[in-house]
């Protein structure tokens, strides 16, 4: 995935280009999946919030800055998308009932563990999203920090209580890190078998410029018509009064 490519795409994308958009979902779907399933733990799920995520993007396209850093914003999309799956799952979920789910889709007999399924099962979710931010993303405490809506001097500080125990616990796992974690990550991403959803390609792409102004249209259209109609009654009334009149 090459970031700049991204730039390039997403402007291409407010322009309603709608092969753009569809580059711009194959060139990093891996990673936003990624990204989701340290939220959802599931690919299913991570699938459904890939979909939806892509969807807001579209929808919300005209609102990235141009000139600034068009994945950081793509997973800051995706983060939102991803808060209000665990609200609403949350408020299904029974107090002392919630069984956590198994990946079938990650079950590998005989396999090592994922370095997901290893970061989901012992760090809590700010924490794994840093992890993944950081060492398979490459960004920087701040942009993390803007990304997910956190202090920025919280990030280091996590990072480090977590990057630690999490190398023992691969090491423990039967993982030799001759090659840094995060490689480890893109490695799994590449394995994501996700396939494009074409019927994202039905919902047009907003120009909140432009709805509102066809918004304004129409209420003026009727504005107009309900004028004309007043005045053509009123004409008609008067000329009604001058007959009885005469």
């Amino acid at each position: 995935m090459d970031k700049s490519e991204l730039n390039v795409l997403i402007k291409d994308v407010k322009k309603q280009d709608e092969i753009a958009f569809q580059k711009l979902f194959d060139a990093c779907k891996k990673e936003v999946f990624g990204f989701l399933y340290v939220y959802t733990k599931n690919s299913k799920d991570a699938k459904s919030l890939l979909k939806k995520t892509f969807v807001k993007i579209r929808e919300t396209v005209q609102e990235q800055r141009d000139g600034t850093d068009a994945f950081a914003w793509i997973l800051k999309t995706a983060h939102i998308t991803a808060l209000d799956y665990l609200k609403i799952k949350n408020k299904r979920a029974d107090d002392n009932t919630q069984v956590e789910e198994i990946d079938e889709d990650n079950k590998r007999k005989g396999a090592l563990p994922s370095v997901y399924e290893i970061i989901n099962k012992y760090f809590e979710d700010t924490d794994r999203q840093i992890v993944l931010l950081k060492l398979a993303y490459e960004y920087k405490n701040k942009e993390i920090a803007d990304i997910l809506n956190i202090p920025t001097a919280s990030v280091p500080w996590k990072y480090s209580n977590v990057i630690k125990p999490l190398k023992n616990i691969l090491l423990e796992a039967g993982y030799r890190l001759n090659n840094n974690i995060g490689n480890l990550i893109l490695a799994e991403n590449e394995e994501a078998d996700i396939k494009f959803f074409s019927d994202m390609t039905k919902t047009p792409i907003s120009k909140p410029t432009e709805i509102e102004n066809e918004k304004e249209t129409r209420e003026n259209f009727f504005k107009s018509a309900s004028f004309i109609s007043a005045v053509c009654c009123l004409t008609v009334a008067f000329m009604l009064f001058l007959i009885t009149c005469l």
